[in-house]
């Protein structure tokens, strides 16, 4: 058996599919991955045992002292799985102690998906005639927002893209645009990892744990 280091935050990611947990455990981040959006519920507390037998600090009361941290990723994303991940992140925060932070999973995506010195537009169908966008830019500190996640009617999109160097959509956001790809896209947002999440909570990108769907349209498209 491992000897168990100290753990200091967790992060649950379950705004898509393949959700993950992440510790941080002396410095170092150990991930694993669950199952898809419907399995999240089931998945997720055995798969945090599984990873905390694997370090050694078995599935004990005194397994998380120490805990600093939770994080959770606020999407926007699958409403169930956003609803299994903020639930189980207040949990554990209440049971801990460990203060509760939110990331939104669009950071973490960007973070794997652009290279220095790019900006990048990510956006999903929030359906209603809207999409939830955000912008970014990778430079030798860190990712850095350009433009924080929100949602804005579809007639805006195009105007939103101006400038982007990269764009990562879904198919249904193009269809809800009735609009042909540009050349800067890329593909659907890549899956938003929980090890992304521990190192963005340590950033600008940390704040609420409130989910986005569950924001008033009105406020979040400003």
């Amino acid at each position: 058996m491992n000897t168990p280091g100290t753990i200091r935050a967790l992060a649950i990611e379950t705004s898509g599919q393949p959700g993950s947990i992440a510790l941080e455990v002396t410095g170092r981040h150990v991930e694993r991955t669950l199952g898809n959006a419907r399995a999240h519920a089931a998945d997720l507390f055995p798969t945090l045992r599984d990873l905390l037998d694997e370090l050694g600090a078995g599935a004990t009361p005194d397994a998380l002292v120490g805990l600093e941290r939770v994080i959770v990723g606020t999407g926007p994303g699958s409403f169930t799985g956003l609803r299994i991940g903020a639930a189980a992140a207040r949990g554990i925060s209440h049971a801990t102690g460990a203060t509760l932070v939110g990331v939104p999973s669009f950071a973490a995506s960007a973070l794997d998906a652009v290279e220095e010195g790019i900006s990048c537009v990510l956006a999903r169908d929030a359906r209603a005639g809207r999409l939830y966008v955000a912008r970014y830019t990778k430079t030798a500190c860190g990712l850095v927002t350009l433009d924080a996640p929100r949602a804005i009617p579809t007639r805006e999109f195009p105007q939103f893209l101006r400038g982007s160097e990269r764009v990562f959509a879904d198919d249904a956001v193009w269809r809800a645009c009735d609009r042909t790809p540009p050349a800067e896209h890329r593909g659907p947002p890549p899956v938003p990892r929980a090890s992304s999440l521990l190192e963005l909570a340590k950033s600008e990108h940390a704040g609420d744990s409130l989910p986005l769907y569950l924001f008033d349209f009105g406020k979040a498209a400003g």
